[in-house]
């Protein structure tokens, strides 16, 4: 359950930070303070996916039997990112823009491949993590 939870906190996060991109088209309409704030979006954008993202899956999955729970980790690290980057998404909308519709909010939040990034990251990083802590393992009881 920790997979989900975990998945779920970096999903949210990675929806309000593009939902907050997004809805700057429709607020701001002054152009250089508009740049500004896409520049900042974009760099904390940046440092959460891949860096921030590989970090906490990295750390996680030297806590996991990935050989033994591949399934239950993938379904859960999608489903956990896809649930995540939608709330994330819809927060900025109904926040920041009064005019938002429903297609737009459903659209850019329900999108899938906006997750694929993140997903193959955090797979990545708990895969390497759990590689490492194997092979740590067998040189200790070859010794």
């Amino acid at each position: 359950m920790g997979t989900f939870v975990l998945a779920l906190l970096m999903g949210l996060v990675l929806g309000v930070l593009s939902g907050c991109i997004r809805c700057l088209f429709f607020v701001w309409r002054h152009p250089t303070r508009f740049i500004d704030y896409i520049g900042i979006l974009q760099w904390v954008g940046v440092a959460v996916n891949p860096f921030l993202m590989f970090t906490v899956f990295y750390l996680h999955g030297r806590k996991l039997d990935l050989k033994a729970k591949l399934r239950s980790v993938i379904v859960l690290l999608f489903l956990g990112l896809y649930v995540g980057y939608f709330l994330g998404n819809m927060i900025p909308y109904l926040v920041l823009t009064p005019k938002a519709t429903l297609f737009y909010i459903l659209f850019y939040g329900l999108y899938p491949l906006t997750i694929i990034c993140p997903f193959f990251v955090a797979l990545s990083a708990s895969a390497i993590a759990y590689i490492r802590g194997f092979r740590r393992e067998n040189k200790n009881e070859n010794v």
